[in-house]
């Protein structure tokens, strides 16, 4: 879709909130059922927790987990457990997507689990009312303050449905969710854990770290979000750095640049003539989709995400630069999947309280004018008037201050992450003083799908007493860019 951070996705919701699971049990307490889709070593079950540990006498809420046994004789007692990114998004639907953890699953148990709010976990937060909202905008040529609004009506009736259910939004935030991974290792059974978190689910793993650090043998964070920064108006910074070191890694490589040897200008031309002069591109659906310069750089920052896409980006720049925009379409529809795996009432309910909390409108709008190329595309203020729709409590403050813990701890970054840069994980490194830092230089965010650093996770689980092996780092291929085919 044109904003991933904007958007809903479109759910049925027909789970009701006020369950009962909880009276007759003491919380928490794991439920086995059968998996929808069982694998050899797959259990299943659901967590009975509190939905809000805040409040005496909470309803009680479920969360989705699927344990994947071992596939060894030999058992190690310490399970890894995958914290999930988002924040809100799904785990055990889209499992399959998570690669590297058939290696992981070895000697160790490992356990999936979709958060609250999240997939397969009730309540689900929801919201039927985006999907035809977020459709009709893509056929309209506005800019993305006036996109935004449009989008307000469609926050505003998504809240009242899920209040309506009566569903706490203010207990969907990452410190209760902390609390639920505490709580799944208690009901589990196990005396420690490893934590494997991703993007959010490194935030997520810090707070436990924070929290409940007794019982966990090792962290592995990977594209590190510290709770001492603000990702939300970091954004245009964030962006502004990646593509600076895409277009500088485009001018070190001969064939790049001489293929494209003005590749920087020439993109943010294309950006001011289709703020200018939009265009239209088939996606074989009644209406064409619209695409301006402020989605032309958002569509291309996501293929900052991975290097698989990366590779691409100077011949899709050509191509646009020849009046080729249909190209556009392959972003489009991966935008499209990517809203599939979001929970998105969970998704801005943990924001809004974790990182949004009271701030001001100029204060968040502020570092987005810094970086006029990219105009209004992040436009970081509107968080303002949208979390007064959703009406969240605010977190403590304790929870954007820096973690300490001795709990051994790797991180990896991907140098040409455009939206958790490697300086994230150097700032959580100066208060984690058994933790260890390394940046994969050809890799974007998603760096569960990057084998050497799937290999250093390995590495640093079986023994986290020690500096991993990261050898694969010096041998990782130089990022090699290729054209399309016609």
């Amino acid at each position: 879709m044109r904003w991933i951070w904007i958007g809903c996705v479109g759910i049925v919701m027909s789970v009701s909130v006020s369950m009962s699971y909880g009276q007759a049990r003491d919380l928490p307490y794991f439920e086995p059922i059968e998996c929808a889709d069982p694998q050899q070593y797959d259990e299943c079950g659901y967590l009975h927790v509190p939905e809000n540990r805040t409040q005496q006498n909470s309803d009680t809420i479920q969360l989705y987990v699927k344990i994947s046994r071992a596939s060894s004789r030999d058992v190690l007692p310490d399970p890894i457990v995958f914290l999930n990114g988002g924040p809100g998004s799904r785990t055990i639907e889209f499992e399959d997507t998570l690669l590297g953890f058939g290696v992981l699953n070895i000697t160790r148990d490992v356990i999936f689990f979709d958060q609250r709010g999240v997939g397969l976990s009730q309540p689900a937060l929801d919201c039927v009312n985006f999907q035809s909202v977020i459709a009709s905008l893509l056929s309209l040529d506005l800019q993305m303050i006036e996109r935004n609004k449009r989008l307000y009506s469609a926050h505003v009736e998504c809240q009242r449905l899920l209040t309506s259910r009566g569903i706490d939004l203010s207990a969907y935030n990452t410190v209760q969710n902390a609390a639920d991974v505490e709580d799944l290792r208690i009901a589990l059974g196990y005396d420690e854990w490893n934590l494997y978190g991703i993007s959010y689910g490194t935030l997520l793993a810090l707070n436990v770290l924070r929290d409940y650090p007794e019982h966990v043998r090792s962290a592995v964070l990977m594209s590190v979000v510290p709770p001492q920064v603000n990702w939300i108006t970091d954004r245009a910074e964030n962006a502004d750095r990646a593509f600076d070191l895409f277009f500088q890694t485009c001018e070190e490589n001969l064939s790049c640049n001489r293929n494209y040897p003005h590749l920087r200008a020439d993109f943010y031309r294309m950006v001011a003539q289709l703020n200018a002069i939009p265009v239209e591109i088939d996606l074989g659906s009644s209406l064409p989709v619209v695409i301006r310069g402020d989605d032309y750089l958002n569509l291309l920052l996501s293929s900052l995400y991975n290097p698989s896409l990366l590779i691409f980006m100077p011949s899709i720049i050509g191509r646009a630069l020849q009046g080729d925009h249909q190209l556009m379409a392959i972003f489009v529809d991966g935008q499209q999947y990517q809203n599939t795996v979001l929970s998105m009432g969970m998704y801005h309910t943990t924001i809004c309280a974790d990182t949004i909390r009271d701030q001001t409108y100029t204060r968040l709008a502020e570092p987005d004018n810094r970086f006029l190329a990219f105009g209004n595309l992040f436009d970081a203020g509107h968080w303002h008037d949208l979390c007064a729709i959703w009406d969240i409590t605010p977190s403590d403050p304790i929870y954007q201050t820096p973690v300490v813990s001795d709990v051994p701890v790797l991180m990896l970054s991907g140098r040409l992450d455009p939206i958790t840069p490697p300086r994230y994980g150097d700032l959580a490194l100066e208060t984690l003083s058994n933790a260890y830092h390394y940046v994969l230089p050809y890799s974007g965010h998603s760096l569960h799908a990057d084998r050497c650093g799937r290999l250093i996770a390995r590495d640093f689980i079986d023994t986290p007493t020690a500096a991993p092996d990261t050898s694969c780092i010096e041998i990782q291929p130089i990022l090699r860019f290729r054209e399309l085919p016609e």
